[in-house]
């Protein structure tokens, strides 16, 4: 009877030691992050609109472009997810590309407010392996 408690509790102490051990990777490696929703995307470009006080027009257009290479990116994940994701090189030449087509709807004054608006709301970039917090930690100077 005892040697049947011990087997249970080793082997409850490793189902847990197993599970923390799976969502601590999944913690470390999260992937790429999601794109963004229709809905988010209208809530993102009405900000835009606000921002840059862009007519109807272009609020509208600048919508479309951005609705269209979200789901020109999706295919483009879609298409690559067998060979992993798609490099840095890759996704900074589409963003350029959007930013290219909105940035040609814009005024002068507009643009300028454009990007420190892009500027503002730049998400914050992800540490690297043995980046800080990670293995080995921050840098030594």
């Amino acid at each position: 009877m005892n040697q049947i408690r011990v087997k249970f509790i080793l082997f409850f102490i490793c189902f847990l030691a197993l599970s923390n051990l799976g969502i601590s990777q999944n913690m470390d490696h999260p992937g790429p992050p999601k794109p963004p929703s229709p809905e988010q995307m209208e809530k993102m470009v009405n900000e835009l609109a606000k921002e840059l006080s862009l007519s109807t027009e272009q609020k509208e257009a600048i919508l479309k472009i951005q609705l269209d290479h979200m789901k020109a990116m999706k295919e483009k994940m879609d298409k690559q997810a067998k060979q992993g994701p798609p490099d840095q090189a890759t996704m900074e030449a589409a963003r350029k590309e959007l930013d290219q087509k909105i940035m040609a709807l814009l005024t002068a004054e507009q643009k300028t407010k454009y990007t420190k608006f892009m500027e503002s709301h730049k998400p914050p970039k992800r540490g690297g392996a043995g980046g800080p917090g990670g293995p080995g930690g921050p840098p030594q100077h």
